[in-house]
C-alpha cells in the first residue's frame, strides 16, 4: 500500500510543488493502461537461459553500461558503442 510508503525521492511537478503520493498514483494508474515492456514468454526464457547457465550449461555475457541516462539511449550513439 502507498499510503504507508515514505516518499524519500520526490520529484517537482511543473508547477514546483512536491507532486508525492497523488503523482505516485497518477504514474502508475498510466503505467497499468500500457503493454508490458517484455512479453512473458522472454521473461520464461531468460529465466530458463539463467538457469542454464547456473548449472553451468551456458555462460552469461553482460555489455553495455551500467548506468545509462535516457537522453543518450538513441540508436546513434548505441550502435556506437557496439562497434
Amino acid at each position: 500500500d502507498m499510503g504507508t510508503k515514505v516518499l524519500a525521492q520526490q520529484d517537482r511537478v511543473a508547477d514546483g510543488s512536491m507532486g508525492g503520493l497523488k503523482l505516485a498514483k497518477n504514474v502508475l494508474a498510466k503505467l497499468s493502461q500500457l503493454p508490458p515492456l517484455v512479453q512473458p514468454a522472454e521473461a520464461e526464457n531468460l529465466k530458463a537461459m539463467l538457469a542454464a547457465a547456473g548449472r553451468g550449461e551456458k555462460f552469461i555475457i553482460q555489455g553495455g553500461d551500467c548506468a545509462e541516462r535516457f537522453l543518450d539511449c538513441n540508436q546513434v550513439r548505441l550502435e556506437k558503442q557496439v562497434k
